[in-house]
């Protein structure tokens, strides 16, 4: 199975910032300005709740828009066919993957 649980994940990054929440509620946070290489997480120090509420409502206002759930990836196991092809997605089905490219999307 191509489809494992245990590593689900959403994000969002700002110029300054990155910040992540897992399935399993682990959060982080990073000062990508001070700590490119994102080694010291900020998440729960009371010096960065502001923006850890902040960048956690930013996360939830594009999940969201976008219909999207931190659930476990197993949820989505019909969104693929046998040979791992995206033929799902949260709006219902896609076209056939043998399909000839639709091109008239493009102007």
């Amino acid at each position: 199975e191509h489809l494992t649980n245990g590593e689900e994940w959403r994000g969002v990054r700002t110029k300054d910032h990155s910040y992540a929440r897992w399935l399993n509620g682990l959060t982080e946070l990073f000062d990508l300005r001070n700590d490119p290489l994102q080694m010291k997480n900020l998440a729960g120090n009371p010096a960065s709740e502001d923006l850890q509420k902040a960048m956690s409502r930013r996360l939830e206002e594009l999940m969201d828009k976008r219909n999207d759930a931190l659930v476990p990836c197993t949820d989505y196991s019909d969104w693929f066919d046998e040979q791992r092809r995206v033929v799902h997605n949260v709006y219902g089905p896609l076209r056939d993957p043998e399909a000839h490219p639709d091109w008239s999307l493009l102007s």
